[in-house]
């Protein structure tokens, strides 16, 4: 656990004065251009308006780059984003232009120790407790070093030492108090956040860590008694406040949640935690249209609150309202084009999307902007999706070396590592994130996922029903559930566990998309319909279920509802290729081979790179009409892709064979017919005609017809009108 502490600025009387001054007589010099950026920095930073406290103090490392107050600034506010590797940059530059700057030292020394560089941060703090042997942050945070060095009899002695020399910190006994509960010792952690209360009657901070320890002790009562205690001791402080809220919704009291922001809202209305908070309440318990209607209630008075206008584009996102969330946005890049945050959001807009390839440019100019480890992570769930594995590789690596610390990091490379075949990696890697997080479902389930992949089905179920007793409602974890269900065919139990969660929550569409699954698995066709149609009731943008809807309809041999469903799939979610060419089957069912080449051309618009379509449409344009050599490039470029594909042989010798390049097609006609497949053998037989050896051709002719698959095949006339017009011996 980190120590945290509170932003201590000294914007005092004499700093107001020189804003002031330099206000109204103009600045004269970088220097005290510097000095007018840092102090609104600080005034945003102290707010929690932290996009425009990092503009703020880039502006006055650009004015002044000698500034040491400026890099060490702007390192806290990326501690506050949680970019501990830009932090470190800083606070090493801010050390490095002066080095007596102990509170920079001290930083620099905490970032390492979250980053786990131990080796990095302990001449750090010596230095500082030998300058300063009464620095009490320096003491903490040499108790910390000493933890995580596993010497935890000299951790306790170091943090007492700091609670000596500053009793009125709370956050030094949150230290402590972190320490007993890493010592699994609840009752010394409690004892010693009643201390702080004692030490610190009226601190509404010591006060609400009392409570928060209770609360994750699920002692909601004496967490809310402790609150109000401290409400009481502090009036006007809003984080207590907000905490009542938290502890108020959770116990299904939302109603009181709500009055208690608005009355925080009133309480202070210039704090953005205050005027926020409502907002975000509405958002976190799902009440997205009221949600945005306060975010943009709170824009009409704070008009410059750039945080509120991102909350408002991430509460948009999250009701799938992506066109409104892309003109929100759209402002935010023309007036923060050198933020990383708008850039961000319009990854994560064309993510929705599927429009990956634009995703990837959107965050990497964001990465450029900031190398956030959340920037790094979704670029990397974007490469994966076009196929950039290695790439993909590379950015979540990065994005843990910003943040050590973020599982979803280790646990996207362990699916790499899956997929790619290193199954002994896969393990490590989610051994490691378990190791980091034991009570993270998401690493539960990763590590279920790995030891499922590798052949340990026993293991890895027992470790996938520990994590669904964690969360019930994980839908990853269950959608693995499934998998492994239907897998070992006991699919049948899957619709009554959905049953029973959906009844506590009717309104899920993602249980409701889940239980339709189920049935279809079973084949209870009706009870999948019935849910999938559900799910669109609750969200008709859910993905995926047109797509089912439609596969239900299929096996009840209803083909032109089925196109119908596909349609609204296609239109739904017009990135996923997997609809188009599920459409084209019913085509091809008709024989309709028109509305096949549309289908696999715009297809292949939404996916130029794949070998597939390239090789599925060349085949359609080479047999059906069209242009000939546009199908030869297709099929060249399927080769490329794909060159040991007996199909795509088949293909690319059909090309060649029409625009006269016998040999070249003969010789490919010969890769394609190593699989035993009438078509091919038919198609070597034009080959073998085209290069006038004849008694070959008859051979790879008689070969096809001799297998009765290929009897009513509308190849199989043409393969008898070419073997009778070949020339008797």
């Amino acid at each position: 656990m980190g120590i945290r502490f509170r932003p201590q600025f000294f914007v005092g009387c004499s700093t107001y004065l020189l804003v002031v001054f330099l206000f109204f007589t103009g600045c004269k010099s970088p220097q005290e251009k510097a000095t007018r950026y840092i102090a609104r920095g600080d005034q945003f930073y102290k707010v929690g308006r932290l996009s425009e406290a990092v503009i703020e103090y880039r502006n006055a490392v650009q004015q002044d780059p000698k500034s040491a107050i400026a890099r060490h600034r702007l390192g806290r506010t990326y501690v506050a984003y949680g970019s501990l590797k830009s932090a470190v940059t800083e606070f090493s530059e801010a050390l490095q232009l002066n080095s007596s700057y102990q509170e920079a030292r001290v930083d620099l020394a905490a970032a390492h120790i979250a980053r786990n560089e131990l080796d990095l941060a302990e001449p750090l703090i010596r230095a500082t407790i030998a300058a300063e042997p009464n620095n009490a942050a320096a003491h903490a945070l040499q108790g910390q070093w000493l933890a995580a060095t596993g010497n935890m009899p000299g951790a306790f002695q170091a943090v007492e030492k700091a609670i000596q020399l500053a009793p009125n910190r709370p956050d030094l006994y949150l230290v402590l108090g972190g320490l007993h509960m890493r010592n699994k010792r609840p009752a010394d952690a409690e004892a010693v956040f009643r201390r702080s209360v004692k030490a610190n009657p009226q601190s509404a901070e010591a006060h609400l860590m009392l409570a928060q320890f209770f609360f994750t002790q699920r002692r909601p009562g004496d967490a809310e008694k402790q609150t109000r205690e401290g409400i009481a001791a502090s009036p006007k402080d809003v984080p207590i406040r907000l905490f009542l809220a938290q502890i108020l919704a959770v116990t299904n009291r939302l109603p009181d949640a709500e009055k208690t922001l608005r009355e925080v809202k009133a309480l202070d209305p210039e704090n953005p935690q205050a005027y926020r908070s409502l907002a975000v309440f509405l958002e976190s318990t799902g009440q997205f249209d009221r949600a945005v209607a306060e975010y943009r209630e709170v824009l009409k008075a704070k008009p410059l609150d750039t945080d509120v206008r991102y909350r408002l584009v991430e509460c948009l996102l999250a009701s799938n309202k992506l066109d409104d969330a892309e003109k929100e946005n759209r402002d935010l890049l023309k007036t923060n084009a050198k933020s990383a945050q708008p850039h961000f959001n319009l990854g994560r807009i064309q993510m929705a999307r599927r429009q990956y390839a634009e995703a990837i440019l959107s965050l990497q100019t964001a990465a450029s902007l900031e190398g956030r480890a959340d920037v790094y992570y979704l670029l990397g769930n974007a490469q994966v999706a076009t196929g950039l594995t290695k790439q993909a590789r590379d950015s979540f690596a990065q994005a843990l070396e910003v943040n050590p610390k973020m599982i979803e990091a280790t646990l996207a490379i362990a699916g790499l590592a899956i997929a790619s075949g290193d199954r002994s990696g896969a393990i490590r890697l989610a051994d490691s994130a378990v190791a980091a997080a034991p009570d993270s479902v998401q690493a539960l389930v990763t590590r279920a996922r790995v030891l499922l992949a590798t052949g340990d089905l026993k293991q890895g179920e027992t470790i996938l029903l520990n994590a669904l007793q964690k969360d019930p409602y994980y839908i990853p974890g269950l959608s693995l559930l499934l998998d492994l269900r239907i897998s070992q065919k006991r699919a049948d139990e899957m619709p009554q566990r959905f049953a029973q969660l959906i009844q506590q929550q009717p309104k899920r569409p993602d249980l409701r998309w889940l239980s339709a699954v189920s049935y279809y698995a079973i084949r209870e066709f009706g009870k999948a319909e019935a849910e999938v149609r559900q799910a669109l009731q609750i969200d008709p943008q859910i993905q995926s279920a047109h797509r089912l809807l439609a596969d239900v309809l299929i096996s009840r041999g209803e083909f032109e509802q089925a196109k119908n469903e596909l349609r609204a799939a296609i239109a739904a979610e017009p990135a996923n290729v997997g609809n188009y060419l599920a459409l084209v089957q019913l085509y091809e069912r008709d024989q309709n081979w028109e509305e096949m080449k549309k289908l696999y051309t715009t297809a292949r618009q939404v996916d130029p790179a794949s070998p597939l379509i390239a090789n599925q449409l060349a085949y359609l344009l080479l047999e059906h009409g069209g242009d000939i050599n546009l199908a030869l490039s297709l099929a060249q470029l399927a080769k490329e892709k794909m060159p040991t594909s007996p199909h795509v042989a088949d293909t690319l010798g059909l090309a060649y064979l029409r625009r006269g390049m016998n040999d070249l097609a003969l010789a490919q006609f010969k890769v394609a017919a190593q699989i035993d497949e009438p078509v091919h053998q038919y198609h070597l037989g034009l080959g073998y005609a085209a290069n006038k050896n004849n008694a070959a051709a008859a051979d790879a002719f008689q070969r096809a017809l001799s297998s009765p698959a290929f009897q009513n095949a509308p190849e199989a006339k043409l393969a008898r009108e070419a073997l009778a017009k070949l020339p008797r011996n």
